[in-house]
């Protein structure tokens, strides 16, 4: 499946990647930052959303 996936979009790039490869903020605040805090709010742990925050906060040219 993933190879399909990468034969099919060669070239895509999410808008994340965009936003980084162009110095803009990345939006990971409020996409994983969010699940991370409603979890938070509900007693869930969400540990892979906690890495990707903190791995994506690093990379935020906005942290910088």
């Amino acid at each position: 499946m993933l190879e399909e996936s990468q034969s099919g979009l060669p070239d895509f790039q999410t808008s994340m990647l965009q936003d980084l490869l162009r110095g803009r903020r990345l939006e990971h605040d409020a996409l994983n930052g969010a699940v991370v805090r409603a979890a938070a709010r509900a007693g869930v742990a969400v540990p892979v959303n906690r890495v990707l925050v903190a791995l994506l906060a690093r990379l935020d040219p906005a942290a910088r």
